[in-house]
């Protein structure tokens, strides 16, 4: 029944036939529109049809005329540069637009904590760790109003405000620049999310503008690190489950007077390094036809400092660190070929615990962990042998491996470092030269690193207070509990200067190790060697006792022969419950 109450059902054969517009059949209510506007407003409407038809045909045509010229000119006349979510370059790009004035001022944003992608990105807590610092002077002394306003600045993250899918225009450099975020359905994180890609335009075939810009967003985002040691992890990317290097961190550098090792062995891998990364040293490799390669083995008890050496080198040298993992479940053989492929020139690689990874001697030799350090010299004439049957739980091989960081297409001027807590249990291949060209070893703390350690906790520093709380050089009382930061406090090396804490002070003697005089936490310190055993305990055994009572330095001392006890009888139940587990 149409509108009308008519019964009866037309075909359009039919409705032509008696009169019914066709138009009607294609667009429903035509004629109640029709016959409205007839009866009411005596308008004729299918008189109009006709211009009607016209005008949407001009309209479609020029429609298509339009986007033809400006496709015509996007391939012709613009220049354009196209930015993928899987490259760093993504981040530095989000990292730029979302600095832009027009970025805050677009009504079509997205808001987030974080411009970051889901594969290389800036870590943004560093970003709240400097406003902490900015705003240190502003906090209160009393630590109830210090906590319950730090409390409060938590909960609020920085909101990161970024210009949504579709184009936007802006200006640069008094050129008018676009600026488009699309999805990329063609590839989709392992969950679902579509990927994205960024274009940048500007009119006119030169793009030196476009790359200007790229450059400008590279060097500002470079800039937020500062001296920072950037640090990249090796691990599954999200687009199609590869291992790739991920960028997972920014710190500041730690001081190499602060690693506790004997200062001639210091100098010596240093010199090593820098006269490795010297351009001259590439050459005589090369003309000489011995591969770029450079490695490192750092071995002794854990807590001794091998892992802080690493870093500290890296920091003082302004070299990045590539730190992977060889007990990870999902890594494979390739995978591991494919991340050193990777590898920039000019950076740090650093295996740690390869002890424990599966690359141990197992050719019938049982060593016991407390064996002494096998000699470098005999590893290294050791026949190069490898067990491809030696393989760890996540499928890595020893030979694998060997191939990886010395075959015929492993990569060329990176440094590898790895580190061991028992290199008497590694296979001697992995320890001949060619792969390990220099070998540090390192031991428990002796008198001098005893004292240099409590000095490095307890002597006062500008470093450790803001500048109003420190007056000719010394820090005032703390009454905010400051949470002081050892690692950045000053030298504890092995053989490092302290002369320049004998001079005097008038400061009162208080057991609180911000009033106390240098002279008298020098006479302290030297106490407290005595009391300590020289190589029974490691550096970091003996900096946390320190830190339990880190602005109490009379109470270490007095309670430092207990805690040797206490210490010592731990280490005998742990080694007899060893022995009874091997017995079993």
């Amino acid at each position: 029944m149409d509108p009308f109450g008519n019964s009866s059902f037309q075909t359009p054969a039919s409705m032509l036939s008696s009169g019914i517009p066709l138009l009607d059949f294609y667009l429903s209510g035509f004629s109640i529109v029709s016959r409205l506007l007839s009866t009411y407003l005596h308008i004729d409407v299918s008189s109009y049809l006709s211009l009607v038809f016209l005008l949407t045909t001009v309209a479609a045509s020029l429609r298509l005329r339009i986007s033809g010229i400006f496709d015509l000119l996007d391939s012709y006349f613009m220049s354009r540069v196209e930015i993928r979510m899987d490259d760093e370059m993504f981040n530095y790009l989000m990292y730029w637009i979302s600095q832009q004035g027009f970025s805050q001022r677009s009504t079509r944003f997205v808001a987030g904590t974080r411009t970051r992608s889901l594969f290389f990105w800036y870590d943004d807590s560093d970003d709240e760790d400097d406003e902490d610092d900015d705003a240190e002077e502003d906090m209160p002394d009393n630590f109830d109003d210090y906590w319950a306003r730090r409390i409060n600045l938590d909960k609020m993250k920085p909101l990161r405000i970024t210009p949504a899918e579709g184009q936007h225009w802006f200006w640069y450099k008094y050129r008018l620049i676009s600026f488009t975020r699309s999805r990329d359905d063609s590839k989709q994180i392992t969950w679902g999310v579509p990927t994205e890609k960024l274009y940048l335009k500007c009119l006119g075939r030169d793009p030196s503008i476009l790359k200007e810009l790229l450059r400008e967003a590279q060097r500002k985002y470079v800039d937020r690190d500062g001296n920072k040691t950037i640090i990249y992890r090796g691990q599954r990317n999200a687009v199609d489950a590869e291992h790739d290097w991920v960028r997972c961190m920014a710190r500041p550098p730690r001081p190499l007077s602060t690693v506790v090792l004997d200062e001639a062995q210091k100098q010596a891998f240093i010199k090593d390094v820098k006269e490795y990364l010297h351009p001259r040293t590439r050459r005589w490799y090369s003309n000489r036809g011995i591969p770029y390669r450079r490695g490192y083995m750092l071995y002794g008890p854990p807590g001794t400092g091998k892992s802080s050496l690493c870093f500290a080198a890296a920091g003082a040298l302004h070299l990045r660190i590539y730190l992977i993992s060889l007990n990870s479940k999902t890594l494979t053989e390739d995978g591991l070929a494919a991340m050193f492929q990777s590898l920039p020139r000019r950076c740090i690689v650093l295996l740690e615990d390869v002890d424990a990874a599966g690359m141990t001697n197992k050719r019938g030799e049982n060593a016991a962990s407390d064996a002494p350090p096998q000699n470098p010299v005999n590893a290294a004439a050791t026949e190069d042998k490898t067990n491809n049957n030696n393989k760890t739980p996540q499928g890595i091989s020893l030979s694998a491996l060997l191939n990886i960081i010395d075959g015929v297409a492993s990569s060329e001027g990176r440094i590898l470092v790895m580190t061991t807590n028992h290199i008497e249990k590694l296979d001697p291949a992995l320890l001949r030269p060619g792969r390990v060209d220099m070998m540090i070893a390192f031991g428990y703390s002796d008198r001098v690193t005893i004292r240099d350690l409590f000095l490095a906790i307890y002597a006062p520093l500008e470093g450790d207070l803001p500048a109003a709380r420190v007056k000719n050089g010394f820090a005032a009382p703390d009454k905010s509990h400051h949470k002081p930061t050892p690692s950045r406090s000053g030298s504890h090396s092995s053989r490092s200067s302290w002369s320049s804490l004998s001079s005097s002070s008038s400061s009162p003697s208080s057991s609180s190790s911000e009033t106390l005089p240098k002279t008298e936490i020098v006479a302290l310190a030297e106490q407290f060697a005595s009391l300590i055993p020289s190589g029974e305990f490691t550096p970091a055994e003996i900096q946390g006792y320190l830190l339990r009572h880190k602005r109490e330095p009379e109470v270490a001392i007095a309670g430092a022969e207990a805690w040797i006890r206490v210490i010592r009888e731990e280490k005998e139940k742990a080694k007899k419950a060893a022995q009874e587990a091997v017995n079993k």
